[in-house]
């Protein structure tokens, strides 16, 4: 009895032990060739590549082991992107990368961060341990905002014009010719005209209609042999 409430103590005390040791070694970004970006910003998502090191040599590494990464926001509760068992580094290697981001989590490219100043926090951790810290490593990096996409204004049509009406060629009406000639008496007028009853007559030019009828029934009761 007494030996199996010592095991029990040993075995919780190595338990304890083993999990207050955070996970040695580090992570850091760089563009997907491995060139150091000033300040950790960067113009696209899929710019920022993720290494193991840390870069001293002379440091503890990462252990040999299998790997989960995530992109979160700066304060890590909001899940932007996550990848399962996406890195493994055997041999005592204890480095990694660069890989960029887009190719170790989901959705790819990953959400955008609600932090105002484009600030992300990416994580590396022992397989089934995302976000415990002690399982963990970080690195902060920050994506310059895109720009709004330019608006092309739409062209407004102007009013359409109403058809001009089409306005026929004025016709030149004709001017009737003017007689000249008075009827002459006692014989057939000259026939440039016709009266109501058929018998030929004329206008005056600048006469008066008085002295057009005027001789014209003088020359019809001649005619007719009327007095």
């Amino acid at each position: 009895m007494i030996a199996i409430i010592a095991l029990a103590i040993v075995s919780t005390f190595q338990i304890s032990t083993a999990s207050a040791h955070p996970l040695p070694g580090a992570i850091f970004t760089t563009l997907p060739d491995g060139s150091v970006v000033n300040g950790n910003i960067y113009t696209e998502k899929c710019d920022v590549a993720l290494n193991g090191g840390p870069r001293n040599p002379q440091s503890h590494h990462l252990p040999d082991g299998v790997y989960d990464v995530a992109v979160t926001d700066p304060s890590g509760k909001i899940k932007l992107g996550i990848g399962e068992d996406v890195v493994t580094i055997a041999n005592g290697r204890g480095t990694f990368g660069p890989i960029s981001l887009c190719k170790l989590v989901g959705p790819s490219p990953y959400d955008t961060t609600p932090n105002p100043g484009g600030v992300y926090k990416a994580w590396l951790c022992e397989s089934g341990q995302l976000f415990v810290h002690h399982d963990c490593k970080t690195d902060n990096f920050k994506v310059r905002p895109s720009a709004p996409p330019s608006v092309v204004p739409t062209p407004i049509p102007s009013p359409t014009s109403p058809p001009t009406a089409l306005i026929p060629p004025a016709v030149a009406t004709p001017t009737p010719e003017v007689p000249t000639q008075l009827p002459k008496s006692g014989g057939e007028p000259p026939s440039n005209g016709n009266d109501v009853l058929g018998t030929k007559f004329f206008l005056v030019a600048g006469g008066s209609i008085l002295s057009l009828l005027g001789g014209f029934v003088a020359w019809r009761r001649k005619s007719l042999g009327v007095f």
